[in-house]
């Protein structure tokens, strides 16, 4: 694992989509679920932009990230969720996506790590996230996470 001053930062910044963001900050999130719909060898949603204008509307839970580069350009994105419970108050990584071409280049690690401040300036106490990419879990524990076994219950509504 490089150093983390040998990670870039300069330049790099996260965007909450919302209704103020930029019209070209949803398009580029949308070609990067698309782009990974076609790594995962699945077909992409037909209605990822309503998606994310659903996603990202007022009251919603849901939190759309856009890593946004010095050219302005969408080069990764994170789906998170935020909650306040009676137990306290939770931000939760549901997704995040590099695309293949500039993975290695330290983007994941600048996208986990500006989630984390974000959360921590509007005092969550904890971020939570499951993964099975072994670069994933490799980003969080250098930004001190410590990663547990998961139990995940699937309840299928159809059975």
């Amino acid at each position: 694992m490089k150093p983390r001053e040998a990670y870039p930062s300069e330049g790099f910044r996260l965007v909450m989509l919302d209704a103020a963001a930029p019209a070209a900050f949803f398009a580029g999130v949308a070609r990067l679920i698309a782009e990974q719909a076609a790594e995962e060898g699945r077909p992409a949603a037909a209605d990822v932009p309503a998606r994310l204008k659903a996603l990202t509307r007022p009251g919603s839970s849901a939190l759309v990230h856009a890593l946004v580069g010095p050219g302005e350009e969408v080069v990764g994105f994170q789906l998170a969720n935020a909650c306040r419970t009676l137990g306290g108050e939770y931000a939760y990584i549901n997704e995040t996506f590099i695309p293949k071409a500039s993975r290695g280049l330290g983007l994941g690690f600048v996208l986990m790590r500006a989630f984390l401040e974000w959360a921590r300036e509007r005092g969550f106490s904890h971020v939570y996230s499951r993964t099975r990419s072994p670069e994933m879990r490799r980003i969080a524990e250098a930004l001190g996470a410590k990663i547990k076994p998961v139990d995940w219950v699937d309840i299928p509504l159809d059975a």
